[in-house]
């Protein structure tokens, strides 16, 4: 079964804007037939909680599965030589929570083996930079690295 990751923001946008309902609605209906998977991580659910977001929280609890999932040392190491790689190569981005968090997510949807993650975000998740930064860390260890896509690329293929 695909894994699909929903970046924090993603949640957001279901909640903040009409016009994404209905991919949220066929995310939610995709899960329930067993077409997709949405792991549910620690680091996501808490960036939502810390925003005091009860509403993007019960979209986030209502896409994803029921078992929590945490950081541990393999995600937090494979988090830190991305952002070394990523430095290395002239990447301008401090080690901020949020940026950490989000090389967390990605080190997260590599080791489990996640197919897509969906994000808005341009900085981690869509700059060629950052992408090279993660496939040439990845290949070193011969992990695959999760193909990224916006929410428009999710509509585009799913509604």
């Amino acid at each position: 079964m695909p894994g699909l990751l929903l970046d924090t923001n993603i949640y957001g946008l279901f909640v903040e804007r009409k016009d994404n309902e209905e991919i949220a609605k066929k995310i939610e209906e995709m899960k329930k037939e067993g077409k997709i998977v949405i792991l549910n991580f620690r680091v996501i659910r808490d960036e939502i909680r810390n925003a005091k977001a009860n509403k993007i929280l019960e979209v986030y609890d209502s896409l994803t599965s029921n078992n929590m999932q945490h950081s541990n040392k393999q995600i937090e190491r494979l988090a830190n030589l991305y952002f070394i790689k990523y430095r290395e190569k002239g990447g301008i981005q401090k080690k901020t929570q949020n940026f950490m968090n989000d090389l967390r997510i990605i080190a997260f949807a590599t080791l489990k083996n996640i197919n897509i993650i969906c994000s808005e975000d341009r900085k981690a998740f869509h700059s060629q930079l950052a992408k090279d930064s993660y496939d040439e860390v990845n290949l070193r260890f011969v992990y695959r690295t999760p193909v990224f896509h916006t929410l428009n690329d999710l509509k585009k293929a799913f509604l």
